[in-house]
């Protein structure tokens, strides 16, 4: 079920449609998709919707766009968390 539910919802954080320009307010939009998408399951299993989520949506911007700014951001914070798990 975990591996089931973090490959759901790193499908969802590759869904959501990225601009460079709209980046900023990105994160934004993408706590209120993990948010909706997360009703209803257990706070285990949110933990790690979560993780999947947000890991899947940082290396996204990494990928897409690897010299801007925003991804050496998302670069330090994907380091961080694999430190720390």
């Amino acid at each position: 079920m975990t591996t089931d539910l973090a490959a759901r919802f790193a499908a969802l954080a590759d869904s959501i449609e990225l601009r460079r320009e709209g980046l900023i307010g990105a994160t934004i939009y993408r706590d209120s998709q993990l948010e909706i998408a997360s009703r209803g399951i257990s706070p285990e299993d949110r933990r790690v919707a979560a993780m999947a989520f947000n890991e899947a949506f940082e290396q996204r911007v990494v990928r897409q766009w690897p010299d801007d700014h925003r991804a050496a951001v998302a670069r330090r914070t994907l380091k961080k968390w694999h430190i720390n798990s």
